[in-house]
């Protein structure tokens, strides 16, 4: 049982997995407000399922939807108070051919195209234009560790928003442990190609330590 969780949990870290995974992500950001106006926090969930469907013995198509449900930045109403909305966002969709191990070995590979919909609920939480642009992954799954690379994007094809240009990239290694622990980084770092010089990117870093426990029958991981 213990090897079991252990190779969930690597599963559950595995872009590509052949398995389905469900996962939410839960992001906090403290803002400071101009003129004064201390700090505030803004949320962001993200619902994050990871489905792979095999189309034969060496190929499976893996299927990335992120639904995000976003509390905006801060803004002063027609009264002059601060006030803000909480809604949808844009959702975002990338669909990939991954070559299976008799392939490829232990390493992790795919590419395809991927999409944003403009389906933000209010103009201030997303960026009404329709984008599309190609994704790929890279990464190495060994005895007790998963590494990869997962570049998206995107370029504006249509919509009334801003000319759009940006790039979301994922740069992970996580570390399993027994038990069923792990313990890494995985954050995603942005681009917006058309912001102005010395506001095009964000890059985060930071530490991850998960836990993979089993609810029953259901493996369930919680991060940090």
């Amino acid at each position: 049982e213990n090897d079991s969780v252990t190779e969930a949990s690597k599963q559950a870290a595995n872009p590509l997995a052949s398995v389905w995974l469900m996962q939410f992500q839960q992001n906090n950001s403290w803002l400071g407000m101009p003129a004064n106006g201390g700090n505030r926090v803004q949320s962001n969930l993200q619902f994050q399922p990871l489905m792979s469907v095999k189309l034969t013995d060496d190929w499976s198509l893996v299927t990335r939807p992120v639904l995000q449900l976003f509390n905006s930045t801060p803004f002063q109403d027609q009264a002059g108070q601060s006030n803000r909305v909480t809604g949808f966002g844009d959702t975002a969709v990338a669909l990939a051919l991954s070559p299976g191990h008799r392939l490829v070995g232990n390493w992790l590979l795919a590419a395809g195209p991927t999409f944003i919909f403009p389906t933000a609920t209010d103009s201030r939480i997303g960026q009404n234009k329709w984008q599309v642009g190609p994704a790929a992954a890279v990464g190495y799954m060994g005895k007790n560790f998963v590494t990869y690379v997962f570049p998206q994007q995107w370029f504006s094809v249509g919509g009334d928003g801003r000319k759009t240009r940006q790039m979301s990239l994922i740069y992970a290694f996580v570390r399993t442990l027994p038990n069923g622990w792990t313990v890494g980084t995985n954050p995603n770092m942005f681009v917006d190609w058309e912001a102005s010089s010395g506001n095009k990117v964000t890059f985060p870093v930071g530490l991850q330590v998960g836990k993979l426990r089993k609810l029953g029958p259901l493996p369930v991981k919680f991060d940090a």
